[in-house]
């Protein structure tokens, strides 16, 4: 295996790139720099935590008499002293085949045999790569599970050991252990003896700090590349501020500020597209490509459009279905195959981690990939299942006047919507208007509250919005359905009602509505109480006991405390 060496002249060029940029290389452990007094700079710390301070030799600063670390409070300007240096850092260890994203990093050396992977034991002895892990400063192999098989060099089993089984490396495959390569870290010297890592630092001297994550050339105003280099891992000061996200806009990049929101804003760097692609100026006719910045001021940048991305592993297709992924094909994509995702959706169950989460194919409707099986640098837009839900099955639309809201007999409310509200609905029906003797389509309302004004289990006039995103619903029924559906619904239709209103006692006992919002539950209680009145209503229409089934049951999908089955 060839391996790279970062040279430290390489990284400690790229802090002279030009008078007009600061490029600082991203940090973790040491730098011992002598305070310079006739040299003043300021840098301000994050906001997440409280920043622990470390000494020169790079370890935390405890508390005199205490056993807890030194501090700066989130959110602290400090002097810091002389230039930021580069330094060696630690030793990095290449373990296994690094190329290889199948390869357990942790075993260093492994044979193919009839496909799989195999870890060397001596004596001509192998055990699959999947069931042993190295352990300790000695590097001993250790065996996973109890009568675990072990092989030949033919890959025919010759017998079986249990967990906890040690072995020693033979010698001549104890040098896959000695190829590394240096990592250079940096600190900055706030004097008395402090230091603060460059990772915890969002600004410097006043300007957002923009970390790299990946070696990047310096481009001018028109899109041409220069000879100058910023290394992957990188700070550099940008020339512009962050600026809020408006209410109608859209960024392509943006990240979130707790500075001056304990709840968070997004907020997003000005940026400047050129030939296509998106870049952030970083001084005079000076451009980095956006895609190339991970972190502004400390928080991670999200990527809010499509993206390709290559395949780490065969990759089935997945499906959400009330929170739930579940497998719709298999092996639909291979390693190394590539895909545009364009944002990532939570599973219920694997929590909200990018890769626990699922990739959305771009274009593909309710189609994903499993987060796990992708591999990239990049922050995509990210929604939770219940989000994702409303998403998929709402569209968002408009007012174009002053709305009158009506409820399913046509019967129209003194309760209004503001022109120019956007709101969301979820239904697309045709409503027969008797008075009229014809049919017209109506929106169905998502929520029973829009701008704090209860507007119930209502509809507006499809004709009185705009469509602005998200699903483009279809209408449920046809104007001759609605015609027909305006009669009276017979027992037989009224049982299927009943069939699904059997279902609320189990699932008020369920996860999903313990734990639900009160929202959610006030919502699927109103349907179960709305759903019993039609039942009882003699009068009631067949439209009438369709639409109560329907909302019933989109009002136990969702809940939000967790996925309801049946």
């Amino acid at each position: 295996m060839k391996i790279k060496k970062i040279a430290l002249s390489t990284v400690a060029a790229a802090l002279l790139v030009s008078p007009a940029l600061t490029v600082i290389p991203r940090s973790t452990p040491v730098l011992a720099a002598k305070a310079n007094k006739n040299t003043k700079q300021t840098i301000t710390v994050g906001d997440d935590d409280d920043i622990t301070l470390y000494d020169q030799n790079g370890k935390e600063i405890r508390q005199k008499g205490k056993y807890i670390y030194a501090t700066l409070k989130p959110k602290t300007t400090v002097t810091f002293y002389g230039q930021p240096k580069v330094i060696r850092g630690p030793k990095i260890y290449y373990y296994g085949d690094r190329s290889d994203p199948l390869t357990p990093k942790w075993l260093p050396y492994y044979k193919t045999i009839k496909g799989q992977k195999f870890v060397y034991l001596g004596k001509g002895q192998y055990v699959k790569a999947s069931q042993a892990s190295i352990y300790g400063l000695h590097r001993h192999l250790y065996i996973d599970y109890n009568k675990t098989p072990i092989y030949n060099k033919n890959g025919k089993k010759i017998k079986t050991v249990n967990s906890g089984k040690k072995y020693i490396y033979p010698a001549k495959y104890n040098k896959k252990f000695d190829q590394y390569h240096y990592e250079p870290k940096v600190f900055f010297n706030i004097g008395k003896g402090r230091y603060v890592k460059a990772a915890d630092v969002a600004k410097i001297n006043g300007k957002d700090a923009l970390y790299t994550n990946l070696n990047s050339y310096v481009y001018t105003k028109n899109g041409k590349r220069t000879n100058k280099k910023i290394p992957k891992g990188s700070a550099i000061t940008a020339s512009q501020s962050l600026t809020k996200v408006q209410a109608n806009q859209e960024p392509l990049f943006y990240t979130w500020d707790y500075r001056s929101s304990k709840d968070g804003e997004r907020v997003y760097l000005p940026y400047k597209t050129i030939k296509g692609k998106q870049y952030y100026q970083i001084g005079k006719n000076q451009y980095i490509n956006a895609m190339n910045v991970g972190k502004i001021a400390g928080d991670e940048v999200t990527v809010n459009q499509p993206v390709t991305l290559k395949i780490s592993k065969n990759s089935a297709i997945y499906a959400f279905s009330a929170g739930d992924a579940k497998k719709t094909k298999v092996k639909a994509y291979k390693k190394g195959q590539k895909v545009t995702v364009d944002y990532i959706v939570s599973d219920y169950y694997f929590g909200e981690s990018e890769e626990n989460g699922y990739y959305h194919i771009k274009g593909k409707g309710n189609e994903f990939i499993y987060g796990g099986n992708i591999k990239t640098r990049l922050q995509l837009r990210y929604y939770d299942w219940s989000e994702y839900e409303t998403m998929r099955t709402s569209a968002t639309v408009k007012a174009k006047q002053e709305l009158t809201v009506y409820n399913l007999n046509r019967h129209k409310s003194s309760t209004t919507i503001a022109s120019g509200t956007e709101f969301n609905v979820d239904q697309l029906r045709c409503i027969y208007l008797p008075s009229e003797n014809k049919a017209e389509l109506f929106y169905h309302l998502t929520d029973r509250s829009i701008n704090k004004t209860d507007v119930g289990n209502g509809f507006v006039k499809a004709s009185d919005v705009t469509y602005l995103k998200n699903a483009k619903l279809k209408a449920v029924n046809t104007a001759a359905e609605a015609k027909d559906d305006n009669s009276l619904a017979t027992s037989g239709e009224k049982k299927q009602l009943q069939t699904i209103m059997n279902e609320v006692t189990k699932i008020k006992k369920s996860f999903a509505y313990t734990q639900a919002s009160k929202e959610q539950n006030t919502k699927f209680n109103d349907a179960f109480s709305e759903a019993q009145n039609v039942v009882k209503n003699d009068k009631a229409t067949k439209n009438e006991v369709v639409f109560a089934g329907w909302y019933l049951q989109k009002a136990k999908e969702d809940l939000d405390g967790g996925p309801v089955f049946s």
